[in-house]
């Protein structure tokens, strides 16, 4: 016998299954074609320099004795790697925490050769020792705080080492702080020596001063500064000595300050040197050229080596200065 089925109830399973069927067809098929591109766009303007990692650059400054002063950076180079196309960049400059306006003045300098101007404190001697390049030769200048209690006993000296391989020194340039005097068949106190003999200390005397000493004259070396500070009212000493006599471009040096007692000093972001595990601060010399336009146009290929100069006032602080390169709005 024929079953009679209900036409209603079949028509409705028939719209159901052909649902179905076009939720299975759309889950399976994402799409008809698909293009992968695997690309690397690289960042047109790229900043280089002693301490950066993917653009982004650490400088350990340290402490600076005492505002107002200037803080300058090491030098940074700013390169836009684009073949076709010249970019305009801004230089801009915060602080954190944020300072108030006017404490902190931020200027930016192309560099030509570089002042390295440091700040040294220690034991009772404070000082200022600014080096110069100055083409073919190399020029300190030691500006002691002469009225410290250092000082007392009217006199000043220095000590000043240079080292080639960052090992031993080389030689010293001094003020005969007492290690050659004339009853040791030498030279009065504060004649300005030259001296290589080394005894695994900073000392140039000896047993027999007079040989492994010589006035500065003989070697090039040019020396101003009175050992007696009636004569020399700002305790400033500047010595002047040919890069014939220091190696290549880098080389190392220390430095003695001495009034009444004998006080040992550095920057103090390097360590002290002390025989032959001593550490001799390194200077590439380089001097400020021109102060940059801001915002500034690098053409294509172009680079440009540059230095961050921020004057402080009188407020001291403590924190973070950070300079951004951005795009020009």
């Amino acid at each position: 016998m024929k079953k009679n089925f209900n036409k209603k109830k079949l028509l409705t399973f028939g719209v159901v299954s052909l649902f179905a069927l076009a939720l299975v067809t759309a889950g399976l098929l994402t799409y008809y074609g698909q293009i992968q591109q695997k690309v690397n766009v690289e960042q047109a303007v790229v900043l280089s320099g002693i301490g950066c990692v993917n653009n982004v650059c650490d400088e350990e400054v340290g402490s600076i004795e005492y505002s107002p002063t200037t803080l300058y950076s090491q030098v940074y180079t700013v390169m836009n790697n684009d073949p076709e196309n010249s970019r305009e960049v801004s230089l801009v400059t915060s602080s954190s925490p944020g300072t108030a306006l006017g404490e902190i003045v931020t200027s930016y300098y192309e560099i030509e050769t570089y002042d390295k101007i440091i700040t040294i404190r220690g034991y009772s001697i404070p000082a200022v020792v600014t080096v110069k390049d100055l083409g073919d030769s190399v020029e300190w200048t030691i500006d002691m705080d002469e009225t410290v209690s250092a000082f007392a006993n009217g006199h000043a000296q220095y000590g000043l080492i240079i080292s080639t391989d960052k090992v031993h020194p080389a030689f010293q340039v001094h003020s005969n702080d007492g290690t050659c005097l004339v009853d040791k068949g030498g030279w009065v106190a504060g004649t300005h020596l030259y001296s290589e003999y080394y005894d695994n200390s900073w000392h140039t005397g000896g047993a027999d001063c007079e040989s492994t000493n010589t006035p500065v004259i003989n070697k090039g070396i040019t020396a101003i500064g009175e050992y007696s500070t009636n004569d020399n009212t700002g305790a400033v000493f500047t010595i002047t000595i040919p890069k014939t006599l220091l190696g290549d471009e880098e080389f190392y040096w220390a430095m003695q300050l001495m009034g009444n007692t004998v006080d040992t000093q550095y920057p103090t972001e390097w360590v002290k040197w002390s025989g032959d595990a001593s550490t001799f601060a390194t200077i590439n010399l380089k001097s400020l050229g021109a102060e940059l336009s801001n915002p500034l146009t690098l053409q294509s290929l172009e680079s440009l080596n540059f230095v961050v100069v921020n004057d402080f006032d009188t407020t001291g602080f403590t924190g973070t200065i950070i300079t951004s390169i951005n795009p020009s709005p």
